[in-house]
């Protein structure tokens, strides 16, 4: 999928806060960037005053260095410059004079980045317009271990949120520069330390399976045996989608003792003291001070291979990924330039390549020519579905219908407004996934694992599997496929045949402009805003009512039906139900923010009518608070992760919040109310920092090692097998916290099983 990128390209950026200063205090730091020059600042840094500059102060005078100060402002960014593990193991074993010249070279490639960065992403807002600046202001601090103690050669440029524009007065940075052109500052990097390693005799490059480049001569033995922590990473990660949340739980998680266990591992998989000595030493290089050595069609190439249009960051990111030489930023900067010049012109000031053009009017061809009369389903299953899902009215209704009613071969499912979009398409596919089966066709999603396992908890969906035939095929996050992902994907459906249901974002966001401009050309099926509950004139079949408004789900008995399926909304209704006969007790937990954010809402509707919040609701971030309502920070500026607070007092104005806390009551202001969120419900990530007992939509599986703590586990699925005469019964697993979860339903418990 177009949104991953080589490994070492994508810089990090972790936000800081006023006090993250003293963190460095241990390393050795230089002042960067053209915004010390006007401050007088130059040489080692002192701690005393980055802390001073982290909180908008002068250095000199400790007074106010912003004009403008808001109540809550961002200190800066930690832009974290990683050299590969082939080179930090070569700094770890080479003789010491050898290592500091090794390092040198990284520090100076570091600082080259950093200069690139300055000269493009500088910036202050006056008025809404972007203005220019004196440079950057920033520390750099060099470190050559990880948490671990294992080898890894970094540098943190600690960038201070403070620049000075030709006016003289000095503002907050523009931080929207940073993000964008965070990609290609990883590439600019890299391209650096190739060429000022090879200015010091280390020439000699691999690609890696990741997409990053190692020098040849360290073994991939040796670098896997001192990967320690990433390993851990990854493992912790193994089951659940790698978001920011996720990562940040995983790296707390697998904070492994420092130590120096690393150095006979790696000496063992083939690098030892005197194998690095060796590497590069008395070898004379000729440096090449031209453009560098790259071939225009491996880049091309390789872009075509992520999306359709580019820019110019996006040409350096493939110069970096394809050329196992290096460059100077300028250099770089001028061969992409150079390429965007030749490149054909596309949409936005963007531009393409005549591979990805190719590419993308084969996925328009493919797309007109799917046949007709695909995923057609019966008049009366689409009756049923819809008759049972009284929530889906308007739009939402429709699209089932245009689903299930057109034998379209392709169509894209588009969120369009709709603020809930995952849950919207999963509504919307769960309906149309209950007609299709009652007609008799299989459908599948393809989709990651964690993903998939959100698709069958929602909508039923299961997973894409080679050996068995597919009538409807879901590809989530299609808008995130490559023009020859998407191209596969068409074309394997088209061998079957079978109807392809293209979404645009599903499990993740969705993007404004699709990596394949062929899909551009898809006629989509749009779904705006969640309309009011009152009645849907459908244009092919009957009105169907739509009940009155339920706070926890439909208005009809919670049972499954005919087909053995159970609705979305009535496994939302039923978890909360169950939730709300525990009084509370425990925590709901959905697989993603979507799922959390419905939960969350049903919920606090449920108190509500129960009468446990009082008084009116004031809106924040598009969440509602009122007195009476459980709260978690969403960040560590809020409150402690993990900790619960309570809503004690609600003004006309998010300012005039009060959240009582374990260790006394605080103001809430309107910064703050903005990153408050409900604690009803929690994803797997929030879940580890959160105790007790969880009623999951979904499998207690998915939980990975907190599934013992799954009192009930809700999906919208298969129910029970009950005999005919009886009432169908809830898809509902109650594992016992102290045992292995069963994905055995209760056999005592025919509805609710209370």
């Amino acid at each position: 999928m177009c949104q991953q990128s080589i490994v070492w390209s994508v810089l990090i950026v972790n936000p800081i806060g006023e006090d993250a200063g003293r963190y460095y205090r241990p390393g050795p730091g230089r002042w960067l960037g053209g915004g010390t020059v006007a401050l007088g600042l130059a040489g080692a840094v002192h701690a005393d005053v980055l802390q001073c500059l982290l909180r908008g102060r002068h250095p000199d005078s400790g007074g106010d260095l912003l004009v403008h100060r808001p109540s809550h402002r961002r200190a800066g960014w930690d832009l974290v410059l990683a050299a590969p593990k082939s080179v930090s193991l070569l700094v770890a074993m080479a003789p010491p004079a050898r290592a500091e010249q090794l390092a040198a070279a990284h520090a100076a490639a570091a600082a080259d980045a950093v200069e690139w960065l300055q000269q493009r992403a500088c910036w202050a807002r006056r008025g809404g317009v972007l203005v220019g600046t004196d440079g950057l202001v920033a520390a750099g601090f060099d470190h050559r271990r990880s948490a671990s103690g294992d080898p890894h050669v970094h540098t943190h440029v600690v960038l201070v949120n403070a620049t000075r524009a030709g006016d003289g007065v000095w503002s907050a940075l523009d931080s929207s520069s940073l993000w964008v052109h965070r990609g290609a500052l990883g590439a600019v990097y890299h391209l650096a330390l190739r060429r000022r390693l090879e200015a010091v005799g280390v020439t000699g490059w691999r690609l890696e399976p990741d997409g990053s480049f190692d020098l040849s001569g360290v073994p991939r033995r040796a670098i896997d045996a001192t990967s320690r922590r990433e390993a851990e990473i990854r493992a912790a990660l193994a089951r659940e989608e790698p978001t920011r949340a996720a990562r940040r739980a995983a790296r707390g998680l697998t904070r492994a003792a420092a130590s120096d266990s690393w150095w006979p591992a790696a000496a063992g998989a083939g690098l030892g003291p005197a194998e690095a000595a060796s590497l590069g030493q008395g070898r004379k290089v000729s440096v090449c001070t031209t453009a560098p050595p790259a071939v225009p069609a491996a880049v091309a190439t390789w872009l075509a291979a992520r999306r359709s249009t580019y820019s110019v960051r996006d040409l350096l990111v493939g110069l970096a990924a394809t050329t196992p030489g290096g460059a100077s930023p300028d250099e770089a900067q001028a061969w992409a330039e150079a390429f965007a010049r030749r490149a054909l012109p596309a949409a936005g000031g963007r531009i393409t390549t005549p591979e990805a053009a190719t590419l993308d009017r084969a996925v328009a061809e493919l797309v007109r020519a799917a046949p007709g009369g695909l995923g057609l389903a019966a008049a009366p299953a689409i009756v049923s579905s819809l008759g049972r899902r009284p929530e889906l009215c308007g739009v939402r209704a429709a699209a089932v219908e245009r689903l299930t009613r057109r034998g379209e071969g392709v169509v894209l499912l588009d969120t369009g407004e709709a603020r809930d979009g995952f849950f919207a398409q999963a509504s919307v596919l769960d309906a149309a996934r209950e007609a299709w089966a009652a007609t008799g066709h299989s459908v599948a999603v393809r989709s990651t694992p964690a993903a998939a396992r959100r698709w069958a908890a929602l909508a039923a969906v299961t997973p894409e599997m080679p050996d068995r035939p597919t009538s409807v095929l879901i590809v989530d996050r299609a808008d995130r496929l490559a023009p020859a992902e998407l191209l596969a994907v068409l074309r394997d459906a088209g061998r079957t045949p079978a109807k392809v249901v293209l979404l645009r974002g599903g499990s993740l966001p969705a993007l404004s402009r699709a990596c394949s401009e062929g899909m551009e050309t898809i006629d989509a099926v749009t779904l705006g805003a969640p309309a009011p509950p009152t009645h849907s004139t459908h244009p092919t079949g009957p009105v169907y009512p739509a009940g009155p408004a339920h706070p926890t789900g439909p208005a009809h008995p919670l049972a499954a039906s005919p087909h053995g399926t159970l609705p979305t909304g009535a496994a939302l209704a039923a978890l909360v139900d169950e939730w709300q006969v525990r009084e509370g007790r425990g925590v709901l937990v959905g697989l993603g923010p979507a799922e959390v954010a419905e939960l969350n809402r049903r919920a606090r509707a449920a108190l509500r009518s129960a009468g446990v919040l009082e008084g009116p609701d004031v809106v924040v971030a598009g969440r509602s608070f009122a007195v009476g309502d459980r709260v978690v920070p969403l960040r560590r500026e809020v409150g402690r992760p993990g900790a619960e607070g309570r809503v004690v007092a609600v003004g006309d104005t998010p300012a005039r919040m009060v959240v009582e806390w374990g260790d006394g009551r605080r103001s809430v202001d309107s910064w703050a109310a903005r990153r408050l969120g409900h604690a009803y419900a929690l994803t797997p990530a929030g879940l580890r920092l959160h105790g007790g007992a969880a009623l999951l939509l979904g499998e207690p599986e998915d939980l990975g090692r907190d599934a013992s703590r799954v009192v009930l586990a809700v999906r919208a699925g298969v129910a029970r097998p009950t005999p005919e005469h009886a009432e169908p019964s809830l898809d509902l697993i109650r594992p016992e916290l102290a045992r292995r979860p069963s994905r055995e339903p209760a056999r005592d418990a025919p509805g609710l099983g209370r």
